[in-house]
């Protein structure tokens, strides 16, 4: 079976090799031709090369005059071709073995770092609060629910977490606003309502330190031809960021759809379930490379804002320029790259901006018959403001969820 494999360093010799051991190995002039007159057969056979790399077969009357002593030319001709298409066929054989060994090394290099991520992540459970944890603990007790676990803690970047275990409880929306409120009087903090972990008998409520920013969202879009286009776009906030992404599936129409949707949707669920985007990019891109024998390729366009410090991100890969808007101004961001999903090494390359309030678009689509053939026309927009509090800590300008216009400060 070993023998059967293609070896690294195979050249043309491998196919004189196995003529000789198929054909001439039992033949009754293999002394004449192979030893007293090695030197001429091996020329005369380094002359069917370019006979067969052209028409991939031989006849009798193309052998040189090194080979005109065989005794079974036409057997020569088929067993030289024989050799030679078998020959190509390994040679295709390894460079798609390289190329799958090629992209499952960055699959998992780019899983083994998000891995390592998320562990680190896990692993550091921030710095503890002992008087702030044990306040809050007071604070539910007097409620008349003493939990079983409290702790307030300050993560690396001073962000206020705490988590309270109760004994099994149920609570309403107002009710969860109402302890959002008092745990954060007691920290110091304004906390996003909690989030509320039930499992064996006990609730876990999470508090979190609302963001400093708040993040709206738009976007717009036509399909190249008929009803269908090659654009999709995600657009949703993570505990800490705002997030965008732009796909545009190469072509027109259904395929171009389905490439660009899925490198969305895979982008999409990666970066909520907590992996940076330059990893979440990295293995969109093997993703596609693996999706079928033909080629696929999306471009994408990211952004993520950091909600608490403003600081934008982006990334880009193969996606036409963006435009970002800050302090009145507009500027185009973005290189020339390829498209996710062409080369398995590709990584997209990251940008950053610090963008405290204004607008951020990212992802102002080609149209179609650009530089690569896209499905459609696609804009995206993501505006950052930061957050005006009324009275009992309220968002002035809506509904507490982002859905408001955002508020610029002055200056």
């Amino acid at each position: 079976m070993y023998n059967a494999l293609p070896h690294r360093c195979e050249s043309y010799r491998w196919v004189i090799d196995n003529t000789h051991d198929s054909l001439c190995f039992n033949c009754g002039r293999r002394e004449q031709c192979w030893k007293q007159e090695y030197a001429a057969t091996l020329e005369g056979m380094e002359a069917l090369r370019p006979l067969l790399e052209e028409n991939g077969r031989l006849e009798p009357a193309q052998l040189p005059g090194q080979l005109s002593r065989c005794i079974h030319p036409a057997a020569l001709c088929a067993a030289a071709a024989r050799s030679f298409a078998l020959y190509r066929s390994r040679k295709e054989s390894r460079l798609h073995a390289e190329a799958m060994r090629t992209v499952f090394t960055e699959q998992y290099s780019a899983v083994a770092e998000a891995l390592a991520v998320l562990g680190e992540q896990l692993g550091r459970p921030g710095e503890p609060e002992p008087y702030r944890s044990d306040r809050v603990a007071a604070f539910f007790t007097s409620l008349g629910s003493p939990p079983l676990e409290c702790a307030v803690t300050l993560d690396d970047l001073g962000r206020t977490h705490a988590a309270v275990t109760l004994p099994r409880t149920r609570f309403g929306p107002q009710e969860l606003a109402a302890l959002a409120r008092e745990v954060g009087r007691i920290c110091r903090r304004t906390l996003e309502t909690p989030q509320v972990l039930s499992c064996k008998g006990m609730t876990t409520l999470l508090f979190s330190e609302r963001p400093v920013l708040r993040a709206v969202f738009g976007m717009a879009g036509a399909a190249a031809q008929g009803e269908v286009s090659g654009d999709a776009v995600q657009q949703f906030c993570s505990p800490t960021a705002a997030q965008m992404i732009l796909c545009d599936g190469m072509g027109t129409g259904r395929p171009a759809a389905v490439d660009g949707n899925l490198a969305a949707e895979l982008t999409a669920r990666l970066l909520k379930a907590g992996i940076p985007a330059e990893l979440a990019a990295r293995l969109v891109n093997v993703a596609l490379a693996l999706k079928s024998e033909e080629e696929s390729g999306a471009t994408l366009d990211l952004i993520s804002v950091d909600l608490y410090t403003g600081t934008a991100r982006l990334f880009k890969a193969g996606a036409a320029p963006g435009f970002l808007v800050h302090g009145g101004r507009a500027r185009a961001v973005g290189d020339v790259s390829l498209p996710v999903g062409i080369l398995a090494g590709e990584r997209p390359e990251p940008g950053g901006a610090s963008v405290c309030r204004g607008l951020c678009g990212a992802g102002v689509g080609r149209a179609a018959g650009g530089r690569h053939r896209v499905g459609g026309k696609a804009a995206g927009a993501v505006r950052c403001g930061r957050r005006s509090t009324g009275p009992g800590g309220k968002d002035a300008g809506g509904d507490g969820t982002g859905a408001g216009p955002a508020h610029r400060p002055p200056g």
